[in-house]
């Protein structure tokens, strides 16, 4: 993240990394780690993408999200493990091939980090708005709705971090970094807590908010499944149970790079210079490894906790299933929150009957306060109610 707050100062120059750490952090890390995960990371996002935009599921606002925070994580793994692992590699250095390729990878790793967090968290608030007033998301959760957040989104990060093509370039030894002293403070002292706050703190809990908004209303409604069907089976929850993982894993894997950057300018002074070589050259790029792999796992986040998402991703790799391929539903589709379970019950259908006025949702609901026999079951099919999936 913030390469700045490693700077190499002049008392710790003749210091350098145990070998044993020296092993870890070039040769399995700079040179194996990071292009497995550029490796991994690119080929998962890119079929997340081709996946999400297949047209059973272009209609889903939350597969527009997702496949902007996989286009976002995509520009993560290219100008962060990528680029490092050339420079270790192959001596490829972008910044050398002018000021312009400085300012530019700084700027889009940044912004791309910034909008991936921003990502998560708008598409976590259309989860939770989702569960919370499930009659109404085909009206609040539009495909429309999503490309324009999207867009308003990318666009207000992308010009928070337009400082960096101001900021960075190239200094009297040709190397990439600030280039003014008041940029060298502003990126060691002030820009991590700008970036702690906007970028981690405030989707933090934002996310947390919403997570537990979500795993509220999925204990209200699995509840109320069994109630009605008298079943222990859990319901399909996976789209929502996704979103959570994936928010979890954000939080542990970027929140140390974040904390990181703030509290080392400061521990600097009071170090031995043995220790701080070890804390800036070696733990300090663990953590923002930790952070550049969270761009590769959201695919094989879905993997695992979406049935969907497991299956559709089958049936775009393997060709051969055609059966699969005459779904019409699609991953992520908005209108598939709901799922119809019948109940057997003449006291509630003539209930309903005899109330013309209701609209079907209000039918539903209900029906949804009114007891249900221990005796009648999933099988037994009348009257529709509407259960979160």
């Amino acid at each position: 993240m913030n390469e700045s707050a490693f700077q190499t100062t002049p008392r710790i120059l003749d210091y350098t990394l145990s070998g044993q750490q020296e092993l870890i952090s070039t040769l399995l890390v700079e040179k194996i780690y990071k292009i497995i995960i550029t490796i991994v990371g690119l080929i998962g996002n890119i079929l997340t993408i081709i996946l999400l935009s297949r047209k059973r599921n272009r209609k889903s606002s939350t597969a527009v999200y997702l496949s902007a925070l996989a286009m976002s994580d995509i520009l993560i793994l290219v100008f962060g493990p990528l680029c490092d692992w050339l420079e270790v590699m192959y001596h490829v250095v972008i910044w050398e091939y002018g000021e312009v390729a400085c300012k530019l990878q700084t700027f889009l790793q940044y912004a791309s980090s910034s909008t991936s967090s921003w990502l998560l968290v708008v598409v976590t608030i259309e989860r939770a708005i989702s569960v919370t007033f499930p009659h109404k998301v085909k009206s609040q959760c539009t495909k429309r709705l999503a490309i324009i957040v999207v867009a308003i989104t990318w666009a207000l990060v992308y010009a928070a971090n337009l400082h960096f093509l101001f900021g960075m370039g190239h200094t009297y030894n040709k190397m990439c970094d600030a280039i003014s002293d008041n940029y060298i403070y502003f990126s060691q002292y002030i820009l991590p807590w700008i970036d702690f706050c906007l970028c981690f703190a405030c989707p933090c809990v934002l996310l947390l908010i919403g997570n537990a908004v979500i795993i509220r209303q999925l204990g209200i409604h699995h509840h109320r499944h069994q109630y009605l069907t008298n079943s222990h089976r859990p319901n399909n929850l996976s789209v929502s149970l996704i979103l959570v993982l994936v928010d979890l894993v954000f939080i542990i894997t970027v929140g140390p790079i974040y904390i990181f950057s703030i509290v080392f300018p400061y521990m600097q002074a009071s170090l031995e210079p043995e220790t701080i070589v070890t804390v800036a050259r070696f733990w300090g790029p663990m953590l923002n490894c930790l952070w550049e792999t969270n761009a590769a796992l959201n695919i094989f986040l879905y993997v695992i906790s979406g049935t969907k998402f497991r299956n559709e991703l089958k049936t775009l790799l393997c060709f051969c299933c055609h059966k699969a391929e005459a779904r019409t539903h699609g991953v992520f589709e908005s209108s598939l929150n709901f799922h119809r379970i019948y109940v057997r019950s003449s006291i509630n259908r003539r209930t309903c009957e005899g109330n013309l006025s209701m609209k079907g949702s209000e039918q539903s609901m209900e029906l949804l306060a009114r007891p249900v026999s221990p005796t009648h079951t999933q099988h037994d099919i009348n009257e529709p109610i509407f259960i979160i999936n």
